[in-house]
């Protein structure tokens, strides 16, 4: 008992220290996949952001395009025209005053355009002047221009030509494009390095530069397009005229586009006043299916914004907001590996738990059945030894009384003889050494040559053996082993001696047949039978220990568990009919044999 319970203690211990691996690596496992799972969350609301910032920048290019290739004449409300068409295609020569083209280009982004004179003069070319002295060519008031001058009042007050100055000021030098030199500068390669330097001057240090210079390169690739087309349709290379580019910059919480224009020594502020809210809406729109909870935000020139990601076009800022992640369908591998490998230990352990349960168990039935053989010998040798020294010594006299202990002494023998012939063969199948010799004879034949030993064995328990066969004209072929036949009857028969002698009727029927395409035959015996408790541990190898030999008919428990497993050596099978209540009942199955 105390190896048994330090068997077990040493058991649970590894399994202890097994689970405890299992339990930190998987763990450690887990905390791999949530870091995969959160790194891979990362790269796809990066890659959206990504995509979105791409998405914004395209579409904000061509109205900054646009804006910036207006030429500095069209932000006053007229101007002359140098030349003048009839009808008829007749050049003429005429003094007329043409409206700003910009006043018929409405944009749902653009409240209004404006120009501040070097005297500190407010206009807008969106505004027409009322002055009968003008030669004018076809302006009138339209509708909406009352709207145009509430954004003017709104404008005087937001704008101040100092600071607006002052903020252009600060890079005239490196965006300020002479026309006199323009395209020696373009030819060069310096015109799109300048004009890309002004987007430089305000991207976030902690971005990824790379992807925003491609950015406000590929925007400024569109603007230098335009330029080129409004080179070729204006004059440019006017003497004493130079143009800044066009620089968006924040006035408090308005969003403007403005730039520099130096004619004829005097400095003029041009610029369009952005609608910021509807320019938001359009822009977080655009990106609704790549980031739905998105927002902008205004970026001051020169801050730093950390992580935060900026636009290219504009001084914005990008604030993701959170990125729904796709679910991964079914599980993740590390998941799914986990799974498995938790169902292979739990197997594992269970495996092992049952093996070492069934080898203790084996261990403690093969000690009770060494301690049952040994009373088991003890008894026979003791009386053999006995008989034979009161014989050897003449101490018995009576012929008689000679006889009963030569009786006694051979039925001792060959009970000593089949206790030893059960080990033996049980030992040989343990090691797979049961050599068979199969014979093809009648059912009848089989019972024929056991009987006499059979019906001996049943005589001196005082009990009788009746034969019966289903069919006697016509008995089945069966092709068996005799001698293993005849040590599975003979055990059957055995145990009903032991068991069932003291019952009232001392017959021990044997009946063949066929069923079900099999021949059985059958022991049954009219004793006590056998409990339903008993019957589940019945064909048990070294299931009855000392005690129980001591306490119960003499026998060691092997004789059943080894019949069971010679009936299946020979393709059979032996199992006890539980129907019969009224003592036991052995059934053994043997196939037929069918001749070629």
């Amino acid at each position: 008992m105390k190896k048994t319970f330090h068997t077990w203690l040493a058991f649970l211990g590894s399994i202890v220290i097994l689970f405890s691996s299992m339990g930190w690596l998987s763990w450690t496992m887990l905390r791999l996949d949530k870091a995969e799972e959160e790194a891979r969350s990362q790269v796809i609301a990066e890659e959206n952001a990504r995509l979105a910032l791409w998405r914004m920048d395209s579409a904000l290019t061509p109205i900054i395009s646009q804006e910036s290739v207006y030429p500095y004449f069209y932000f006053k409300p007229y101007y002359p025209a140098s030349r003048a068409y009839s009808n008829m295609f007749h050049e003429t020569s005429s003094d007329l005053m043409l409206p700003s083209p910009l006043k018929d280009k409405k944009s749902p982004y653009i409240r209004l355009h404006f120009q501040i004179d070097p005297d500190g003069a407010l206009t807008s070319p969106e505004i027409p002047v009322v002055d009968s002295n003008l030669p004018l060519n076809g302006d009138s008031p339209q509708p909406g221009d009352e709207n145009m001058m509430d954004n003017m009042e709104r404008l005087k007050a937001i704008v101040d030509e100092n600071v607006l100055a002052s903020l252009l000021s600060s890079e005239d030098d490196r965006f300020i494009i002479r026309q006199g030199t323009e395209d020696k500068l373009r030819m060069e390669g310096e015109y799109p390095r300048r004009m890309v330097s002004q987007a430089q001057a305000q991207r976030p240090e902690a971005f990824d530069l790379n992807e925003w210079d491609n950015r406000a390169a590929i925007s400024q690739q569109a603007i230098d397009f335009n330029n080129e087309i409004l080179a070729m349709n204006f004059t440019l290379s006017l003497s004493g005229v130079s143009s800044g580019v066009m620089r968006p910059l924040w006035l408090e919480d308005n969003l403007f586009l403005a730039r520099k224009v130096r004619v004829n020594g005097r400095d003029y502020l041009q610029g369009c006043w952005m609608d910021w809210d509807a320019l938001k809406s359009w822009l977080q729109e655009s990106i609704s299916d790549l980031l739905p909870n998105a927002d902008l935000k205004p970026a001051l020139m020169g801050s730093k914004n950390g992580k935060e990601q900026m636009l290219a076009t504009l001084p914005v800022k990008l604030v993701p907001g959170e990125v729904a992640i796709p679910e991964q369908a079914g599980l993740s591998p590390i998941l799914f590996i986990l799974i498995i490998a938790w169902i292979c230990v739990l197997i594992a352990a269970g495996a092992a738990a049952g093996l070492l349960f069934g080898a203790m168990s084996l261990s403690e039935r093969r000690a009770a059945f060494v301690s049952a053989v040994t009373h088991e010998l003890r008894t026979p040798l003791t009386t053999l030894r006995m008989y034979a020294e009161m014989l050897s010594e003449g101490m018995i006299e009576d012929p008689q009384k000679k006889g009963n202990y030569l009786e006694t002494i051979r039925t001792e023998a060959d009970r000593l003889g089949h206790l030893v012939e059960n080990v033996l063969t049980y030992a040989r199948l343990e090691r797979k050494r049961m050599n068979q010799n199969r014979e093809d004879i009648p059912l009848r034949e089989t019972l024929h040559r056991v009987k006499e030993r059979l019906a001996r064995r049943a005589a001196q328990s005082g009990m009788e053996i009746v034969f019966q066969e289903q069919d006697a004209d016509h008995s089945p072929r069966v092709k068996v082993d005799i001698l293993v036949i005849e040590q599975i009857l003979f055990n059957l028969i055995d145990n009903s001696c032991k068991y069932a002698a003291a019952a009232q009727d001392k017959r021990i029927h044997i009946e063949t047949g066929v069923m079900n395409e099999k021949a059985y035959i059958k022991v049954r015996d009219h004793g006590p039978g056998i409990s339903p408790v008993k019957a589940g541990r019945l064909f048990r190898a070294f299931g009855k220990s000392a005690g129980d030999a001591a306490n119960s008919a003499p026998g060691v428990g092997l004789g059943l568990a080894l019949c069971k497993r010679l009936a299946a050596m020979m393709s059979g099978e032996l199992y006890l009919d539980q129907s019969v209540t009224d003592g036991a009942c052995f059934v053994l199955i043997l196939p037929l044999h069918i001749a070629p």
